[in-house]
């Protein structure tokens, strides 16, 4: 998801005054800008919206735990989630990631033996990163 993306989304949000939406993407955007300020003051790329959304999603769902589901704070925070979850990539499937793996490893470059677990890990963070 392109960080354009969320800036049209935070503006659509406040012409039609959608507060929760427009505070968990001014927060999303707060976080990317933090990630690409960090690593020699770059521009936000599509890996830092990947990045913060999971650090995101993984922090409320750590203060879910804590908090009981009949609480409507529970119910806010899923809100939240699934606000962010729309900018992160669609998770793969225990088949699609299987299909995956065995294509890679039908590869004929595959190295064999030890190497080939750190190389399939290569390829499917370089190709497939947050899905």
């Amino acid at each position: 998801m392109n960080i354009n993306t969320i800036d049209n989304d935070i503006t659509q949000a406040r012409k039609v005054s959608d507060k929760t939406r427009l505070s968990v993407l001014n927060f999303l955007k707060n976080e990317i800008n933090k990630i690409a300020k960090a690593d020699k003051n770059r521009q936000p790329t599509d890996d830092d919206v990947i990045t913060a959304g999971n650090r995101l999603v993984k922090q409320t769902k750590e203060t879910m735990s804590f908090i009981d589901p009949s609480d409507d704070r529970y119910k806010s925070l899923s809100n939240e989630i699934s606000i962010i979850t729309e900018y992160l990539p669609k998770k793969m499937g225990k088949d699609e990631l299987h299909s995956l793996i065995s294509g890679i490893l039908n590869d004929e470059s595959t190295p064999e033996g030890k190497a080939q677990r750190g190389f399939v890990m290569k390829v499917l963070n370089s190709q497939y990163r947050g899905m």
